[in-house]
């Protein structure tokens, strides 16, 4: 099955310009193997400098920060604790952005969720995940539903939460301006990032997916060849009739 979905994709570059180069990003070394046809280049983690500025711009805002020398201690502490993965290093900076307290940044970084070892899921996005309020935990867990690599348009989304009887009236809100709040809320803290810039469409990184599916537990469900009945029995429907 593999190899013939392969064969038909690669049919498709066939027709394209002579020197044209094709780049395949992949967490596989298999995939790697199979696929290229020059010898693979593995990314190196990104320096601890580096992980700290990046930290600070999502911290601190864009700008540059007058960093209190306290926070500074702790928050490096936590930078080396990402071991120079980016993902990490966005998502605890931008949970700790409207937190200025040292005692919360403390909490972060003495956390127990440290030593989870969860297949496939960061501490540092167990950390994001427990410090989101639980309404948006909800909403999180609910885009398990998607595969990885899946774009949607964010009123889709919108109109799927408000299917699903998610997203709480507000007084002086109409629901679609509560759901664009929640997603642009999810997006702050890098759970959901913009597909290309384009603010209409939104996406997910696989490790954020891996995180949703294990958050939803069964309440959401893929149909997959291997999904039990049971599984099948307790999981929500995608989507309710208006």
């Amino acid at each position: 099955m593999y190899i013939c979905t392969w064969c038909d994709l690669k049919s498709s570059f066939e027709s394209t310009a002579h020197g044209s180069k094709i780049i395949v990003t992949t967490r596989s070394a298999k995939v790697a193997s199979d696929l290229g046809t020059l010898p693979k280049h593995d990314l190196q983690i990104i320096p601890e400098e580096d992980c700290w500025k990046l930290f600070k711009k999502h911290a601190f805002g864009n700008v540059e920060p007058s960093v209190d020398l306290d926070l500074e201690v702790i928050g490096r502490q936590i930078v080396q604790k990402c071991n120079g993965l980016p993902l990490a290093v966005k998502s605890l900076g931008s949970l700790l952005h409207s937190v200025q307290d040292l005692k919360d940044w403390k909490n972060v970084l003495n956390n127990d969720i440290w030593n989870l070892r969860e297949d496939n899921i960061l501490p540092a996005l167990w950390l994001s995940y427990y410090y989101l309020p639980p309404y948006l935990k909800r909403f999180f867990a609910y885009c398990s539903i998607f595969p990885k690599d899946y774009r949607t348009d964010k009123k889709y989304l919108i109109l799927q939460w408000m299917a699903q009887d998610l997203l709480q009236p507000h007084k002086t809100k109409t629901l679609e301006e509560v759901g664009e709040e929640y997603i642009e809320d999810l997006v702050s803290r890098s759970f959901f990032k913009y597909w290309r810039g384009d603010e209409d469409t939104i996406t997910m990184h696989d490790l954020v997916n891996d995180l949703a599916m294990f958050a939803s537990g069964e309440c959401c469900l893929r149909l997959r060849d291997k999904s039990s009945d049971a599984l099948i029995r307790n999981a929500m429907p995608l989507m309710k009739r208006y």
